[in-house]
């Protein structure tokens, strides 16, 4: 997040896409729409890597589809540094039906967060810090955007 003169943060906006698949991702982004999932994780350690960009408070996220179209667009209300080993179900109650109960959460996306952190050598572990992002649904996009490029 950048800082303006008056150390207020200026909010940004950071372009994601959350799931691995078509039918993961379009299943999110009914989610939220419908208000069932109001919030998302995020490793630190990604972002370290170049392959995540983190979000702060009042920063403006735009989910996309898996082709990249923006789809839409959410405001980060807040943002929780914890470790894998810390989260509780108090945390996982954001993340939608299916996911909400710890075990469950932990069992979908142990596996995935190890295939996105493979490539840096890195592994899920007790310690390996996370981002718990609280986040509101704010508009959607215009229909002739573009889509995003994704790696």
């Amino acid at each position: 997040m950048k800082l303006m003169h008056d150390s207020t943060p200026t909010p940004r906006q950071i372009t994601r896409r959350i799931g691995s698949d078509t039918a993961t991702v379009e299943h999110v982004l009914e989610l939220v729409r419908a208000g069932r999932k109001t919030g998302t994780f995020t490793l630190p350690w990604l972002a370290e890597c170049g392959a995540e960009e983190l979000a702060g408070p009042g920063d403006t996220l735009v989910l996309t589809d898996f082709a990249g179209r923006p789809a839409l667009v959410l405001r980060i209300t807040t943002v929780s540094r914890l470790a894998w080993g810390t989260i509780t179900a108090a945390d996982t109650v954001v993340d939608g039906p299916g996911l909400q109960d710890l075990a469950s959460w932990r069992a979908f996306h142990e596996p995935y967060w190890n295939m996105r952190l493979a490539p840096f050598g890195l592994v899920v572990s007790e310690h390996m810090p996370m981002h718990a992002e609280r986040f509101e649904l704010i508009g959607l996009p215009p229909r002739h955007a573009a889509p995003v490029p994704f790696t």
